[in-house]
């Protein structure tokens, strides 16, 4: 929720996001849908949040037991958003930083977030199955439901294989576990 919307009516885990100029909320169809899933995981020590925008699913991350988020935004005031926002969050294992896929190189994770959008998505996907431990899971979103059988198959080129999917209002998300 946003520091103008009323505490007193939310219920179970609360995270308060400034938007400023930066993208998502929480309400978004693919930032809920992703949220959802992440409650549904094993929360893995390093998780990388590509495409953070405020930085909403970093925060779910380590709220939900991450040791070490990397958040990366290629837009500079995503970044500074994000860091904002942890702090307003109490956040302290999310290290939020201005620039793409190539800052993750050399890096594992245990878990990849990626809501950006297919393009994006097939472009970086070789560094997203590089970086995934084995046996690992990627949540990817930002795409339409129409998207899924695409992705799906061009994922398992990477080394992923889908997990299960999920649907809201014509947008979607696949899990992916890395082989």
């Amino acid at each position: 929720l946003a520091p103008f919307h009323d505490k007193a009516l939310a219920k179970g885990l609360v995270i308060e996001i400034q938007p400023q100029t930066s993208f998502g909320t929480g309400h978004h169809q693919t930032t809920w849908l992703v949220s959802k899933a992440m409650f549904d995981l094993k929360m893995p020590e390093n998780v990388l949040d590509m495409g953070a925008g405020t930085g909403v699913l970093a925060i779910l991350a380590e709220k939900l037991g991450a040791k070490n988020v990397l958040s990366i935004d290629i837009e500079p005031w995503s970044a500074e958003n994000t860091t904002e926002n942890a702090k307003r969050n109490g956040c302290k294992a999310i290290t939020s930083l201005c620039g793409d896929v190539d800052l993750i190189k050399g890096k594992t994770f245990g878990l990849i977030l990626a809501n950006i959008n297919k393009n994006i998505l097939k472009s970086h996907m070789e560094q997203y199955s590089n970086a995934l431990e084995k046996g690992s899971s990627i949540l990817l979103s930002g795409f339409f439901t129409t998207d899924v059988e695409e992705l799906v198959t061009f994922c398992a080129d990477y080394a992923l294989t889908v997990s299960n999917t999920f649907e809201r209002e014509g947008w979607a998300v696949i899990h992916l576990i890395k082989n």
